[in-house]
């Protein structure tokens, strides 16, 4: 009787957590709605302390990851960079999501003044079939080049060899997606340091066939056409 008594208790210690679980999971889903929605009103550090109890709750991958993006706007750099590897190493994060965080973490190298591995995550990533944006991967490696070649602005060599690297880098994530807007943006930008102006200009109002109240495009399309003495319109 004793020995039966024992292996109920067992039993019951077995399912208790485990329904404990079950129970935890809607409340850790209500805690990241809240985050999410705060995020959205700009409230990131309330954000983050919503989905920190999401993750008490319930440790999964993508709450982890999306974790890091509240982290990225907070400027922790440093925890963003641990956190990703954290993600990346991890398992049980699924192939694709483990894709994107190694983004984040170029992101969070380079903003941490760590270009030269930054830039070997992107390059991996434009091979990387599981990543699923690799015109964002191309559009960071062209915007680093691009950082470059103005930092070797006073040597011609250097300097146009960073612009050439940037031209084909965004060449190649607007040829992904040609409606990228960023990628077109710094794509005309290295068009008008190769002095072909005309390709920048005709790049410039493609992006305002998109978007037209783009206030930096708009500015940059007036400078390209006093260059290339046009009429600018009013």
């Amino acid at each position: 009787m004793k020995k039966q008594s024992f292996i109920l208790f067992l039993i019951l210690i077995l399912i208790i957590p485990s329904c404990s679980n079950k129970k935890n999971i809607p409340l850790a889903k209500n805690y990241s709605e809240q985050s999410k929605f705060e995020a959205e009103q700009d409230n990131i550090r309330q954000a983050l302390q919503l989905v920190d109890k999401s993750i008490e709750l319930e440790n999964k991958p993508e709450s982890l990851a999306y974790k890091v993006t509240l982290l990225y706007q907070l400027q922790d750099f440093k925890q963003c960079c641990e956190l990703c590897k954290k993600i990346i190493n991890d398992k049980k994060t699924p192939v694709t999501l483990k894709a994107d965080t190694l983004n984040n973490y170029a992101c969070s190298l380079l903003a941490l003044g760590k270009e030269d591995k930054a830039q070997e995550i992107w390059q991996e990533l434009t091979e990387n079939k599981n990543y699923l944006s690799p015109e964002v991967a191309w559009l960071n490696l062209g915007r680093l080049e691009l950082l470059n070649a103005i930092r070797n602005k006073d040597q011609d060599v250097l300097f146009n060899e960073f612009i050439v690297k940037a031209n084909k880098s965004l060449s190649k994530s607007v040829e992904l997606s040609s409606e990228y807007v960023d990628a077109s943006y710094y794509l005309a930008i290295t068009y008008i340091y190769l002095n072909n102006l005309e390709k920048a200009k005709n790049i410039l109002e493609d992006i305002l066939l998109f978007v037209p109240d783009h206030k930096a495009v708009q500015s940059l399309l007036s400078q390209v056409k006093i260059k290339i003495q046009e009429p600018v319109e009013k």
